[in-house]
């Protein structure tokens, strides 16, 4: 008979626990991460850089350092792996993220 593992409700819920920001943690606004995509339409920064600032970020929400909402923490989510080719964005869903960034409050 095989062996069964016993868990709670709590097991199946996401066993990811951010810690709380620090009282230090800084405010990632979306005019920051708007500010990154337009730098990149005009070519004045690449993808890896991109990319790299946006893992940057995102690990930085992760260990509570920056304070973001749900929104960016899509985007950045979206712009960690930007630099490679099978997640590269087109202008227009580049534009579609600035959209989504300006358009919830």
């Amino acid at each position: 008979m095989p062996a069964t593992i016993e868990h709670d409700a709590a097991d199946e819920a996401d066993d990811h626990v951010r810690p709380q920001p620090a009282a230090d943690a800084t405010l990632l606004a979306r005019g920051q991460v708007i500010a990154q995509l337009r730098a990149r339409q005009c070519g004045a920064l690449d993808d890896a850089a991109l990319a790299r600032w946006a893992f940057d970020q995102f690990y930085a929400i992760e260990l509570g350092q920056v304070i973001a909402d749900g929104v960016v923490e899509q985007v950045l989510d979206e712009l960690m792996f930007v630099d490679d080719g099978a997640f590269a964005i087109a202008t227009d869903r580049s534009e579609a993220l600035i959209a989504m960034l300006e358009e919830h409050p």
